[in-house]
């Protein structure tokens, strides 16, 4: 439904990411306006969930059982306290229901609405209706009351000194040749072992070290499909159905591509449905399910991987991938306190992505490609990444 709203939801998102706040969104039809009852989606339903607001699962069916808790409304200027309903019907296997009071007086068919956390209670922005930054802007001491922030660990702060005196030890040369180089060198630097550990890697936080450049997009993660609930076995048989031939790579068949929400040329896109991300092949209006992630399997790896990270950048020279580069490393972002609730909208309006790096791996192939296995890169783009993080800091070295 997102796509449906008449304002742009990133740009929305964007705008309370700037004050540190992290909204789900939520779309209201002229039925439901006019039936004063709107489907609770399942970003909506994890946001109240997570934020101890409601959580639908432990709720009985039926009108007996509908709950109704205190919340505020702002909306063309105007902020008014109102109540929230959550409801299951006895029909329809009781698909969750929310309802806004007052929303019929203070909003369109269309409009985009924000929920957020309150210290107290729910909070609702219709942005569609409201100058937002405006408002914030000039309700500084109002925001300050209703919201709350967190911050990351104090490991941070140790770590932060470290880089700066690698900093200072300006262009430091290659440990290693490769695009590997620039991250392993770091490392090493801050005494680090290299290891295939899934972990963190310095005492809990993360460390994504890359090369300056306004189009990379660092990974952050790399995760397979959950084979046992896709309908294509492996990697071997994606290949088969849906890879093509570069002059590259010989007669190898390939799919290196990204996939999001859009259908990419090789008929590949990404589409989120009851908790499950699919992997969907379409040609002709037909459609294929190929293969498929849990959106809680997701969720665990990152949080497994990113509830703190470091994103360092280097300038580099000599030559990239020789073994004659060096790098200066010279810029932290550091990220904290993962939004999870916000992960479906990122993957529904394309801004979490994925990555297939995937050969055929017929007689010779090694000579095509330094990589011994199937790569499925998650990925984020650098400006796009403080939406995915309730904290996110910048810092010159």
């Amino acid at each position: 439904m997102l796509k449906c709203a008449n304002r742009d939801p990133i740009d929305t998102l964007r705008i309370f990411k700037n004050h540190n706040l992290s909204p789900s969104f939520l779309v209201p039809t002229q039925t439901g306006l006019e039936k004063s009852i709107m489907d609770a989606t399942y970003s909506i339903r994890q946001f109240l969930s997570d934020s101890k607001i409601h959580n639908y699962e432990n709720q009985k069916q039926g009108i007996e059982h509908k709950v109704i808790k205190q919340a505020i409304l702002i909306a063309n200027d105007f902020i008014t306290e109102t109540r929230v309903s959550f409801y299951r019907p006895e029909t329809k296997n009781g698909d969750p229901r929310i309802w806004i009071y007052g929303l019929k007086e203070k909003a369109s068919n269309f409009d985009l609405l924000a929920l957020l956390k309150g210290k107290n209670q729910l909070i609702i922005f219709n942005c569609s209706n409201l100058n937002i930054d405006n408002f914030f802007q000039r309700e500084r001491n109002l925001l300050n009351h209703l919201f709350d922030t967190k911050n990351p660990s104090i490991i941070a702060e140790e770590l932060l000194e470290k880089c700066k005196k690698i900093n200072k030890k300006g262009f430091v040369k290659t440990l290693r040749a490769g695009d590997t180089g620039v991250g392993y060198t770091f490392e090493s630097l801050l005494g680090i072992k290299s290891n295939s550990n899934k972990s963190p890697d310095y005492k809990g936080i993360e460390l994504k070290t890359g090369r300056e450049s306004k189009t990379i997009r660092p990974n952050l993660f790399s995760m397979a499909p959950n084979w046992d609930i896709s309908n294509l076995k492996n990697a071997e048989e994606i290949l088969e159905k849906r890879g093509g031939y570069s002059p590259k790579y010989g007669p190898c068949k390939v799919i290196f591509h990204t996939i999001k929400n859009q259908v990419n040329s090789y008929g590949l896109s990404l589409v989120l449905e009851n908790n499950v991300i699919n992997q969907i092949y379409s040609n002709s209006g037909q459609k294929e399910y190929d293969v498929r992630w849990l959106l809680s399997d997701f969720n665990e790896r990152l949080k497994e991987k990113h509830s703190e990270t470091f994103w360092i950048s280097a300038q580099s020279k000599g030559g990239r991938g020789s073994t004659e580069e060096s790098f200066h490393y010279k810029k932290i972002v550091h990220t904290g306190n993962i939004n999870l609730t916000i992960i479906p909208t990122l993957i529904e309006l394309g801004i979490i992505t994925v990555d297939y790096l995937l050969w055929e791996k017929l007689p010779g192939w090694q000579k095509y490609t330094k990589k011994k296995g199937y790569d499925y890169l998650w990925k984020i783009k650098p400006k796009d990444r403080h939406l995915l993080f309730n904290f996110q800091k910048e810092y010159q070295l």
